[in-house]
């Protein structure tokens, strides 16, 4: 790459999608090597890839980009900041903001479904599996929403703020 890289990557089948200086998302085939795409869409932290598209949250707007060309598909506006990078699972692109909101959008066209106040901040990505996503807290809970509507289901209290996890 030619230019500073300002968030992790993210990989989807032979693309991997660098999040760029000045705004850009470049994407490289990582057999050849050779570049696929550049696009305009700035990166506050790692992109999400999924349903063919790579979706990219930036300081001010949300935008989902074909995989494949780098055509945007969707754009919205969306300021607030990103506790955690986007998470994508089985249609869903979740983001939870600073504020401890928690926001589920319908990742094909970027309609918001519902978004739920937590009253702490998320300590970790969210993960999704079946009819419910899983969220670590700062304050040591997990708690278990129903995917579709973002009721809590249940929390569990842990002896610490919880990491990453693995949903199945």
């Amino acid at each position: 790459l030619d230019r500073v890289v300002t968030a992790p990557p993210a990989f989807a089948g032979t693309l991997a999608f660098f999040p760029v200086e000045d705004g850009r998302l470049e994407a490289f085939d990582v057999v050849s090597g050779t570049p696929a795409w550049t696009a305009e869409a700035a990166a506050a932290t790692t992109p999400a890839t999924g349903d063919g598209l790579v979706f990219v949250a930036g300081q001010d707007r949300l935008t989902a980009l074909r995989q494949d060309s780098g055509q945007v598909v969707w754009r919205l506006p969306f300021s607030a900041a990103l506790a955690v990078p986007l998470v994508w699972d089985n249609g869903w692109l979740v983001a939870a903001d600073t504020a401890g909101t928690l926001f589920a959008f319908r990742a094909t066209d970027g309609e918001l479904i519902w978004r739920q106040e937590l009253g702490v901040g998320v300590h970790a990505a969210p993960a999704l599996a079946a009819d419910r996503v899983y969220v670590p807290l700062e304050d040591g809970r997990v708690q278990a929403l129903d995917v579709s509507t973002g009721a809590k289901k249940w929390e569990r209290h842990l002896g610490g703020p919880p990491n990453d996890m693995v949903a199945l």
